[in-house]
């Protein structure tokens, strides 16, 4: 079987457009949800349509969730909203995604259970990132190497949970 695509390089949306974006993301306006937040993610986003669903997105959350005390913060940026999902996975599910996030590219399963350490939970583990968007199966023909979602959060997963990057390379060279 042949996969076919195209690569395509797209324009960031415009800013009128990212708010309609963020507000078709967030919900119906009133309530809990800040008139001007739609503007704020579109201004934060550069127009990024994947950073616009991620910011709008915990804002949905929060709102839904009736969290006033983190809305009034504001934290319109990707580092907030993977924050929130971060705060939420399991050990080896973040242990994993440390290790996809300082690699820099795709790698196969047998290098990232063995650099991650996630042993008899990495399916799990991989299975959890999927879902969540943090990670994307990247096809390789026979087989789907596992990379980081949007090349945007690597960083933002280093800073977040404060990667030793030295460290965490060592046991990648070691994997292989």
């Amino acid at each position: 079987r042949r996969v076919l695509f195209r690569s395509m390089n797209l324009e960031p949306l415009r800013e009128a457009d990212s708010e309609r974006l963020a507000q078709a993301i967030i919900g119906a306006p009133g309530g809990r949800t800040h008139a001007e937040l739609p503007a704020r993610i579109a201004a934060a986003s550069g127009g990024n349509p994947f950073l616009i669903h991620e910011m709008a997105t915990l804002e949905r959350r929060r709102s839904e969730a009736g969290n006033v005390e983190e809305q009034t913060g504001f934290e319109t940026s990707l580092a907030g909203a993977m924050n929130n999902r971060l705060s939420s996975m399991s050990q080896a599910a973040g242990a994993l995604l440390e290790v996809i996030a300082v690699a820099g590219e795709a790698l196969p399963d047998d290098v990232l259970q063995n650099a991650s350490g996630a042993g008899n939970s990495y399916r799990a583990a991989r299975d959890e990132l999927l879902g969540m968007r943090v990670a994307r199966a990247v096809n390789r023909g026979t087989h789907a190497d596992l990379d980081i979602y949007h090349a945007r959060q690597r960083g933002v997963v280093e800073a977040l949970r404060r990667i030793d990057a030295a460290e965490v390379h060592g046991r990648i060279a070691a994997a292989f």
